[in-house]
């Protein structure tokens, strides 16, 4: 029999690469599936795109930092610092989008911040486009507008405006009230002189989401405030997605029923931002943590028993969530700091020197928003919530108060988790939230009615 020697070529780079790709994938799911996995719960849409990007979250961002904690070398919040590092972009590079096509995305100053200015391309000379100001999320402490560059740009895609992504002062550096005046600055520039911009300044709108939806609810509070004494045109609308708009109440029925189960953001993570944010000392971050999910940051006359009260009301939330739901077994939190009789004692003398401390900031409307005494007069809003978040209830509140003070509001109940349209900022399209796509669909279809 004769042996008969085959010619064969060595396989490309371009077939290695893929056959590894096929062979890690298997590995890479396991790694998802075992350390990032995360339940879910009951009637949250989209589970298997929400559940891989928590996976993802949850190896990027909360596994180090466990991992470090049980060795002793610090939690989430003792790495603050280098995290905002890590997140900072080179200014001298273009943002992400600038080579997408269809706008012109620029990077520059405006009333001393930095922004990135998204522009519709082929405008006329001297034609002036209705604007959006964006402010961004993450815990007054982290990311950016580059970081949000992946989020913004469709934002100011689809509704071909002049959308201005503005990156204001972190805390704990930078505690309130700088990010909140940071923002003012340049909303206030933008309404006076936007014509430089090409901005028409009567058709000017601005939205945020998490800590940026707060930012936006205080930037519209305080142009209304002034409107008496000041020729700067109004707002045209406000956007608020997924807001934090108190520091009174971490017990509210959405606080209660999520508490620390959903990984995206708990009532612990988003406590210890409301402490850098109130200024508290960063090395004593876990003790004031402890202190306020309990409600033992404010005294019980203040919570209970004064004009604060009645903002908080869960009686103001439709019925559906008017009382903490029950969640599966599996996604319990796994310490209870419910307990009313320990709402109603008295505060500690440690408790009551945070209180003292702190009591003139959690009221305050432009650090929490729904304790404004006043909401006449304000834009029109789009409050937008998740069902499966903790702050839900903090929209859900807000929309009801500028009803009765007859401002005109609509709500959308998306049925995600926290910031869902960030898995745009992770995935491609076919892996992207379908409850995110819905959320941005919401907010597009909004600002084009208004303007």
């Amino acid at each position: 029999m004769n042996n008969v020697r085959r010619n064969s070529k060595p396989p490309s780079r371009k077939t290695m690469v893929f056959r590894a790709v096929v062979m890690a994938t298997p590995a890479v799911v396991a790694l998802l599936a075992f350390f990032g996995y995360s339940p879910l719960c009951d009637g949250m849409e989209d589970r298997y795109r929400a559940m891989l990007y928590m996976a993802v979250d949850n190896l990027v961002n909360e596994m180090p930092y466990k991992i470090t904690d049980a060795l002793g070398y610090g939690a989430f919040f003792d790495y603050i610092g280098f995290m905002q590092r890590r997140y900072q972009p080179d200014p001298s590079a273009p943002p992400g989008s600038a080579g997408y096509g269809g706008m012109s995305v620029i990077r520059t100053g405006l009333a001393g911040r930095t922004v990135i200015i998204y522009r519709p391309e082929g405008l006329a000379k001297g034609e002036l486009l209705p604007a959006l100001i964006y402010l961004h999320g993450g815990g007054w402490a982290l990311k950016n507008p580059d970081w949000y560059d992946s989020i913004v740009f469709p934002i100011a895609n689809c509704t071909r405006k002049i959308t201005i992504s503005v990156d204001y002062r972190h805390s704990p550096e930078h505690p309130f009230p700088a990010p909140v005046n940071d923002c003012l600055d340049v909303a206030r520039h933008v309404l006076r002189h936007g014509k430089t911009l090409g901005v028409d300044v009567h058709r000017v709108g601005i939205a945020g989401d998490g800590t940026g939806g707060n930012l936006a609810a205080a930037v519209a509070l305080r142009l209304t405030s002034e409107r008496s004494s000041s020729s700067t045109p109004p707002l045209k609308y406000q956007a608020l997605l997924w807001p934090a708009l108190q520091a009174v109440d971490f017990q509210t029925p959405s606080y209660t029923e999520l508490g620390d189960s959903v990984s995206v953001l708990g009532r612990r993570r988003i406590a210890g931002y409301w402490a850098l944010y109130l200024g508290l000392e960063p090395w004593k971050i876990y003790d004031y943590i402890e202190v306020m999910v309990q409600n033992r940051h404010v005294t019980p006359q203040l919570l209970r028993h004064s004009k604060y009260t009645e903002y908080i009301d869960a009686h103001k939330l439709p019925v559906k969530f008017r009382k903490p739901r029950k969640v599966p077994k599996s996604i319990e939190s796994k310490d209870d700091v419910t307990t009313p009789k320990d709402s109603d004692q008295k505060l500690s003398p440690k408790e009551l020197q945070l209180f003292n401390r702190i009591k003139h900031h959690v009221t305050n409307p432009l650090l929490s928003p729904l304790m404004a005494p006043e909401l006449g007069g304000l834009p029109s809003a789009l409050i937008l919530v998740s069902e499966f978040d903790v702050l839900r209830d903090d929209g859900l509140l807000y929309a009801h108060r500028l009803r009765e003070a007859g401002v005109q509001v609509q709500v959308y109940i998306g049925r995600g988790f926290h910031g869902d349209f960030h898995t745009f900022s992770l995935f491609p399209t076919f892996l992207q939230s379908r409850t995110g796509r819905m959320s941005m669909q919401s907010l597009c279809s909004y600002m084009e009615r208004r303007v």
